[in-house]
């Protein structure tokens, strides 16, 4: 993706039938190595549906994230509700073909100083990026992703969770020609108890920017 920024961008970690929000770069269910280059912003807002015998409730998150000195970014989200959250990444390594990146997500009201810390790995393979890494929220958990270009300027995208309330999810952001820098993103999500957790799927959209 052009503009400066290389990767499709969303904020959301659905684990079981709840939603833990991030909001620094990220696929739709886990964070990636990449990070915004120095004032590089987004701004964007997501909402989520689960199947209506599950949770028959909507639920909103907004955020906004911003690349500081080409080796971090910092964002902040908001539920819409009652919950804000704040959340950091570092850049550690960077080569070529590939990124190292560490960080922390949803420290905030509810968590305190709590944090879900992560590790996450990039590695480019011609038209296709690989994600890795590992997360410690309630559980220890490892995550894959791949992401690559479909559709023309579209990104699609495929991503698993591990640990106990497993998720995949199957990913489409679409950029709108019309107002550079303005993306929509779809998604769905497969459970590994479908029974207990349901399906479920998003419809956000994203404004990329520099100042």
């Amino acid at each position: 993706m052009k503009m400066g920024l290389k990767v499709p961008l969303a904020m959301a970690f659905l684990f079981v039938a709840s939603f833990a929000k991030a909001s620094i770069t990220s696929l739709t269910s886990i964070p990636i190595a990449d990070i915004l280059a120095h004032r590089e912003a987004v701004l964007g807002y997501n909402g989520y549906f689960n199947e209506r015998n599950i949770d028959k409730k909507v639920y909103h998150y907004s955020y906004v994230c911003v690349g500081v000195g080409d080796f971090a970014e910092v964002a902040y989200g908001d539920s819409l509700e009652k919950e804000q959250t704040f959340h950091i990444k570092v850049k550690l390594l960077e080569g070529s073909n590939y990124m190292l990146s560490a960080g922390a997500m949803n420290m905030g009201e509810q968590s305190g100083i709590k944090a879900d810390w992560f590790v996450a790995g990039r590695y480019d393979i011609k038209d296709l990026r690989v994600h890795f890494g590992y997360l410690k929220n309630d559980e220890d958990r490892g995550f894959v992703g791949l992401d690559f270009p479909i559709f023309g300027t579209c990104t699609g995208m495929l991503e698993w969770v591990t640990g106990p309330g497993a998720y995949g999810w199957v990913s489409l952001n679409v950029p709108i020609k019309q107002l550079p820098g303005l993306n929509l993103w779809l998604g769905a999500g497969i459970p590994s108890d479908r029974k207990a957790q349901g399906n479920q799927s998003t419809v956000g959209v994203w404004y990329g920017f520099k100042f």
